[in-house]
C-alpha cells in the first residue's frame, strides 16, 4: 500500500465541504459521514491506486491524474510507486478542470 498525502488545497476543500454540510445544510451527520467515507475511499485507492481510470478530461489524463468519487464529490489524485497524492476535491457539478490544472 502506498503512503497517502493530501495537498493543502485538497485539505482546505475537504474542510470546506464538511463545513458546508454542517453549517449551510444544518447536517452535522452528513459532514461526519462525508469525512468517514472520504477516508474509507482514500484507503481503498491507496491499496489499488491504478484501479481507477485516468480522468476523462484529456488535459488531466495527460498528467496522469485519476479520480475517485465520494458521494457527489470527486477527488483528483496522482501517484508514484510509494505515494498517492490527493490534489483536489470538488462537487461533481463543478467545472474543476481549470482548478485541477492550476
Amino acid at each position: 500500500m502506498v503512503r497517502l498525502v493530501i495537498s493543502k488545497s485538497a485539505a482546505l476543500e475537504i474542510s470546506g465541504i464538511a463545513q458546508y454540510l454542517k453549517d449551510e445544510l444544518a447536517s452535522p451527520g452528513a459532514a461526519s459521514s462525508f469525512i468517514q467515507e472520504f477516508r474509507h475511499q482514500a484507503k481503498l485507492v491507496c491499496s489499488f491506486p491504478s484501479s481507477h481510470a485516468l480522468c476523462p478530461h484529456p488535459e488531466l489524463a495527460q498528467r496522469g491524474y485519476r479520480s475517485f468519487r465520494v458521494g457527489r464529490y470527486v477527488a483528483i489524485y496522482s501517484f508514484t510507486d510509494d505515494c498517492l497524492k490527493i490534489l483536489h476535491v470538488f462537487h461533481q457539478s463543478q467545472d474543476y478542470v481549470d482548478d485541477a490544472l492550476g
